[in-house]
């Protein structure tokens, strides 16, 4: 895949009007493939410290339907004109390997390709995220301050996907991340 430029905002999204309509897009239907339960074996490796950090994450992926409250908290913190008909809560539970446990949940849906959250990685902040999809392959890329975050996200089979974030800070590669996720239910 060819590098993109860092952008202060993904492509697509200078046009709030542009919704979902009530048939799934490719992306929403490869985004609900992921419904159920999930352990995430992940590796973090900061650089340039070489640092490795490892984490476990249970997830529990529940679809969201026309007419929730997240999803009418999303589609009016992103300026949307339109209902957003379907969508996904994450909750999540993690492990770190200093024994640290942290606990979350966040609520996303697309408009096109553009993918809607209700808070970053880094803040609660709502975000909006530029997704490409080639078969079973998603890339997701946005930008957060100096932050450039692309994570390529690949489902192998229905039981397996795999998932690697690269973070760049100016420009230079600051945190590699990998995932290995098994559905559990």
């Amino acid at each position: 895949m060819s590098q993109t430029p860092p952008r202060s905002e993904p492509a697509g999204l200078t046009t709030p009007a542009r919704c979902v309509t009530s048939t799934p897009s490719p992306l929403e239907t490869f985004l609900q493939a992921s419904v159920g339960r999930w352990v995430s074996e992940r590796r973090y490796l900061a650089l340039p410290s070489g640092r490795i950090e490892t984490v476990c994450t249970r997830l529990t992926i529940e679809p969201l339907h026309e007419g929730d409250a997240s999803l009418r908290f999303l589609a009016t913190a992103h300026g949307l004109e339109r209902p957003l008909y379907r969508g996904l809560h994450i909750h999540w539970t993690s492990k770190r390997s200093n024994g640290a446990v942290q606990t979350g949940s966040t609520a996303l849906a697309v408009n096109g390709m553009v993918m809607l959250r209700d808070r970053s990685f880094f803040s609660p902040e709502p975000i909006q995220a530029s997704c490409e999809l080639e078969g079973q392959r998603l890339v997701i890329q946005l930008s957060l301050g100096k932050d450039h975050i692309e994570e390529d996200c690949r489902l192998i089979n229905p039981n397996l996907r795999t998932r690697q974030t690269v973070v760049r800070r100016s420009g230079r590669e600051v945190m590699l991340g990998q995932y290995l996720e098994t559905r559990l239910s």
